[in-house]
């Protein structure tokens, strides 16, 4: 880490590099609970050539996928290094974000809770309706 701050103004080939110790990354909790209903994370830092497949091997192990998505730039198609997977339930969520900083395509990806739709909600207020009167 201290080599790479000594390289702070010095030119690497024909570039000028500016090098400066960051910041724990600012507004993102990582003890943030999951909310109530919450089946998504947001996955960020992606590499840009990322694919749904390699997206759904990191994740198979948190449980059942529903939906891989992808955020895009205004070029159709293009990706834009971020995106949201969304599981059939909550917990896969929780044992997804603990996967927070693991590397895919070689750089660390940020995943965080995504947010929790209506129907997530419904969903889970229903199955927690349903724990009640089976108890």
């Amino acid at each position: 880490f201290k080599n790479a701050l000594d390289l702070n103004g010095k030119h690497i080939g024909d570039r000028w590099v500016k090098i400066e110790q960051g910041d724990i990354m600012r507004g993102w909790d990582k003890k943030r609970k999951r909310p109530e209903g919450c089946c998504s994370v947001f996955i960020g830092n992606l590499n840009f050539d990322v694919t749904e497949q390699v997206i759904f091997e990191t994740f198979k192990q948190c449980g059942k996928i529903e939906k891989i998505r992808f955020g895009s730039k205004a070029n159709p198609g293009s990706a834009s290094g971020f995106g949201h997977v969304t599981f059939q339930e909550e917990d896969s969520a929780t044992k997804a974000v603990k996967l927070d900083g693991s590397l895919v395509m070689n750089r660390p990806i940020r995943i965080d809770y995504g947010e929790t739709s209506k129907r997530d909600l419904k969903k889970a207020r229903k199955k927690k309706m349903v724990k009640l009167n089976t108890s």
